[in-house]
């Protein structure tokens, strides 16, 4: 729903009063009840209604919903129309002129190398700047010399003989002679690693003339903000403040409107194309309607920027309502567990309040459509090439099955039915290719299933010991794609890879979505009878959520990454052995549905 508080120039569009009366039915269904949405928290659209009232009550209620603002400058002995019309400059001007006259810059000192520090570094070193690293993260420090850095064992060396230093420095250092320029960043980790952020720097002319060529580089936006250093820092400050209002608003709105029972994909649509809508509506929204939480900005982010907005307006004596209660949604947020995903994640708060899903249900697709519009298979068989692979491999392929349907599709592999280390220790002499043990244990719970895989596999490596020159790697075959018995014996390993390969049952997975064939239709896997299982059931169509639910939040959906099948298809092996290899730690799931060999 849309807050013109500030609407129109001199011409009255709509007055405070009839704000409003518009506004107080809204309000009271929300708090009061009406029907099926009755107690839906509306802690942020209360407090603009309060300041509809505020506004009328200081004799304003007749003229145009802009003069709100006159009501704040009487009561914060502030005039925003005076400090519109101080100097006007141009930022992007002045961002140009001081790095046309920047100094040139060879060597950069750079401590914190975070997510974003660490895609603002290795950008310098793609741009030709010699860059020294440091973080007390020892396995990024590793990452920055792979990739071409080099890294100092402390602050102190990090910034010795360089011509910048960049790092978060506190401004009362700036009386120790430092060269400080205040720069704050906006535009997310991806930006970072491309040189394409919007940079807001603000400090003498001397220090952003130091500075200007590796601003240059970073940014794709660099605005130069004049009343020094600080001066960035405050206009991110209330950038800051409107994009976590704005999130957290677009939560809010969405969550009344499952409540009313409206269909909230074609709800975003609407709002999105009228006034109602905003940048962070418009980016945050879908992560909402599509349940997925990848962070690319984390909730935590704005429980620190909004605080620090926060602690800022008490300082100046400025209460600032809305934003307020903004803070407190993330800060709840972040203590429910939800902190490091994304920030459209607040919706969670409104969710669990109200039992409301905000999420919007996934679409049956029509299975022709969706098979035509994919790219064509990968032209080469790489069946030859697994076939030599395996002759040249010495290891023992110990297949684990929970049922028999695995034995009965193979010939000429040896079936173990117990697996004593005696019975390992004479099938293991044999150096078989391969064999088969059949565990039945796909009725057991979890519980059992894990003890059970541990007692076999401990068997297994007592054995292993005893023969010479044997070497075997293990494999859980599970009868079907969805069963939570594999996840839940996932141990510590560098990568799980989960192939949901099943073309015979009709088993598709598309952008992470698993559905079902029913004849000529793609059904959500969540949607089937099959997540309706007593004992293996699930809610999540989305194999990253799926991973999350199975193993109760210990593998969180933001660490499971995947394969495409555009990826498969256009890329080949080689594409696919190069993503296998740069992930870091985590969940890979590939979705390799497609892949007919």
């Amino acid at each position: 729903m849309s807050f013109p508080l500030f609407v129109g120039d001199g011409v009255i569009l709509l007055s405070l009063q009839d704000f409003q009366k518009s506004y107080s039915p809204v309000f009271e269904r929300c708090c009061f009840g009406y029907g099926q949405i009755a107690y839906i928290s509306s802690s942020t659209f209360g407090c603009c209604h309060q300041q509809l009232i505020l506004g009328s009550s200081h004799g304003q209620g007749d003229d145009s919903d802009a003069t709100l603002v006159k009501v704040w400058g009487k009561l914060l002995g502030a005039n925003i129309q005076d400090a519109a019309s101080a100097e006007l400059y141009e930022p992007e001007q002045l961002a140009r002129q001081i790095i046309a006259k920047s100094t040139v810059v060879k060597r950069i000192g750079f401590i914190g190398l975070g997510a974003m520090g660490f895609g603002m570094a290795t950008h310098l070193l793609k741009s030709n700047f010699c860059v020294v690293g440091y973080d007390v993260y020892k396995p990024t420090l590793t990452r920055f010399v792979n990739a071409g850095g080099l890294i100092g064992n402390s602050p102190a060396e990090t910034s010795k003989d360089v011509d910048v230093l960049v790092v978060m420095l506190e401004r009362r250092l700036q009386s120790r002679g430092l060269k400080l320029v205040d720069a704050p960043v906006s535009g997310g980790v991806k930006r970072a690693s491309e040189g394409t952020l919007t940079i807001m720097a603000s400090g003498t002319d001397e220090a952003l003339t130091c500075t200007g060529s590796v601003l240059s580089a970073l940014s794709e936006k660099l605005y130069v903000i004049r009343g020094g250093c600080g001066a960035g820092s405050g206009v991110k400050m209330i950038n800051q403040l409107l994009a976590g209002v704005h999130i957290a608003s677009g939560a809010e709105a969405m969550a009344l409107g499952a409540r009313l029972g409206l269909n909230t994909r074609m709800l975003f649509d609407f709002v999105k194309n009228s006034g109602g809508t905003s940048w962070m509506f418009e980016n945050r929204v879908p992560h909402m309607l599509d349940n997925d939480y990848t962070p690319y900005s984390a909730l935590d982010i704005f429980v620190k920027d909004l605080g620090i907005v926060t602690r800022e307006s008490s300082s100046l004596k400025v209460p600032l309502h809305i934003a307020t209660v903004a803070h407190q949604l993330f800060l709840a947020g972040s203590a429910a567990g939800w902190g490091r995903q994304d920030d459209a994640g607040v919706v969670k708060v409104y969710e669990t309040l109200t039992g409301v899903k905000v999420e919007g249900k996934l679409p049956v697709l029509k299975k022709e459509v969706v098979l035509q519009s994919l790219p064509p298979e990968w032209p080469l068989d790489p069946i030859d090439d697994i076939h030599r692979l395996n002759q040249s491999n010495s290891k023992t392929l110990v297949v684990l099955d929970d049922d028999p349907t695995g034995t009965q599709t193979v010939h000429d592999i040896e079936v173990l039915t117990e697996w004593s280390v005696e019975s390992l220790v004479e099938k293991l002499r044999k150096k078989p290719k391969c064999f088969f043990i059949l565990t039945n244990s796909r009725s057991l719970s979890s519980e059992k299933a894990s003890a059970l895989i541990k007692d076999i596999c401990g068997n297994l490596s007592v054995a292993a010991k005893s023969v010479e020159n044997i070497d075997y790697t293990v494999v859980l075959r599970g009868d079907s794609t969805l069963r939570d018995a594999v996840v839940s014996l996932l141990g510590e390993m560098d990568a799980w890879i989960i192939c949901p390969f099943f073309l015979q049952g009709g088993r598709y997975t598309i952008k992470d979505i698993h559905y079902v064939a029913d004849s000529d239709w793609l059904v959500p896997a969540g949607d089937t009878e099959f997540a309706r299982d007593a004992s293996f059931g699930y809610k999540s169509s989305n194999l990253r959520e799926w991973v999350e639910e199975k193993t109760r939040g210990r593998i969180p959906a933001s660490s499971v990454s995947s394969i495409s099948i555009n990826l498969l298809r256009e890329g080949g092996p080689d594409a696919v052995c190069d993503t296998l290899c740069n992930l870091q730690k985590l969940m890979q799931q590939v979705n390799a549905t497609w892949l007919q060999n």
